[in-house]
């Protein structure tokens, strides 16, 4: 009988020494957890407080316990402990619920929470355990996705209205040319895209959309077009505009102006005043005598829409005997604009 009361008692230290370590590896696991691992009873009192809580909420453990957890939580949100407690007490496991907690400092952080009620030996709920996980990050990305998805959605809702109006108004005596003018305009469109891009959407060069567009009469020694003025950087908006304003220039040149004989001269100058903003020239000479045409064409229209409707500008055209002059005005403003 005595050694078999012996064993018991045996088998009773075994287990109770492998408790004890079960215990201290639990201990273990939630002190190194990387997540705020708290228990509180259902006063909503804390009662244990681990490493990460203190990191994530600054708060160390002797500061907090006894105390409500309620300093945690902002003054728009103070009835979420009473739902929480109150589902806790019906045995109820709350997953994953994303809320905002506050720091000792004040300062505001995303957390997502899993909580769970705590029953003694008897199996009645005493208290509930909590983990609070900081997904400051993940909110962080979320938000600048939900920015990239608008400025995209903006951004393509643009550029489909810019080129909706310029199928609108392209004009030709036969299918080939409407297609032909279509895909240099959409062309000049896609360049200026390729070079907002390449800056992530901070701005493009005047004078590098200006010379893509003018790219076949460049020569090294600017005898076909000469181009001069300050360094300036177009936004979105002015960046588009200007270069389908450029290819319709340049276009114009090939067909009537400047450019269509081997003596034609373009010059392209600019200049910018905080006063009046960006006066940008276009000036030929050496071409064919040319007049004001008998009614505005898709280039001229064209020109218009972007610069008077997109930027708010003004555009005047002398047709001069010894070729096209156009003045652009552009506001200040709308020079870094973007849409």
């Amino acid at each position: 009988m005595s050694e078999k009361i012996i064993d018991l008692k045996n088998r009773a230290s075994a287990n109770s020494k492998i408790g004890e370590q079960h215990a201290q590896r639990l201990a273990a696991i939630v002190e190194s957890s990387d997540d705020a691992i708290v228990s509180k009873d259902l006063n909503g009192s804390v009662v244990t407080w681990n490493k990460a809580a203190e990191r994530i909420f600054g708060y160390a453990a002797e500061e907090v316990a006894g105390k409500s957890i309620t300093i945690l939580i902002p003054p728009d949100r103070e009835n979420e402990e009473a739902m929480i407690l109150d589902r806790i007490r019906r045995g109820e496991r709350i997953e994953h619920y994303d809320t905002v907690r506050r720091r000792k400092d004040g300062t505001l952080i995303d957390v997502s929470l899993t909580v769970s009620p705590i029953r003694d030996e008897k199996g009645r709920i005493v208290g509930a355990s909590k983990i609070a996980r900081d997904v400051t990050e993940r909110k962080r990305q979320e938000a600048f996705i939900a920015l990239l998805s608008r400025e995209v959605d903006h951004r393509a809702k643009n550029l489909l209205a810019v080129v909706q109006a310029m199928v609108s108004l392209t004009e030709g005596d036969s299918p080939a040319e409407v297609k032909a003018a279509i895909m240099g305009r959409i062309q000049a469109l896609a360049h200026a895209h390729n070079l907002l891009a390449l800056s992530h959407w901070e701005g493009a060069s005047l004078e590098t959309i200006i010379k893509h567009e003018l790219a076949p009469y460049l020569t090294e020694d600017n005898t076909r077009a000469m181009i001069t003025g300050t360094n300036q950087t177009m936004g979105t908006r002015g960046a588009q505009s200007i270069a389908i304003v450029m290819h319709e220039l340049a276009t114009n040149a090939v067909k009537y102006g400047a450019f269509s004989v081997p003596s034609g001269r373009v010059c392209i100058e600019w200049s910018v005043a905080p006063d009046r903003g960006l006066h940008l020239r276009w000036t030929e000479t050496d071409g064919p005598a040319i007049s004001s045409p008998p009614r505005s064409g898709f280039g001229t229209r064209a020109i218009n829409m972007m610069i008077k409707n997109q930027l708010g500008g003004t555009v005047a055209f002398d047709w001069r005997n010894s070729g096209l002059v156009c003045d652009i005005v552009i506001p200040m403003e709308q020079l870094s604009k973007s849409d």
